[in-house]
């Protein structure tokens, strides 16, 4: 029982983050036309 609280808890903690790291990204995302050419820069490296 105090396992699977554990777990909960972590999952709970994990979806917040990635909350906002979705949060983050939605912010980038506002200058895409800025974000496809550094990406492909990067796999140019």
């Amino acid at each position: 029982m105090d396992l699977l609280a554990l777990v909960l808890e972590k999952k709970k903690k994990a979806l917040e983050n990635n909350k906002s790291f979705q949060k983050a990204t939605k912010t980038n995302a506002n200058s895409g036309n800025h974000k496809m050419p550094m990406r492909k820069a990067g796999r140019g490296k």
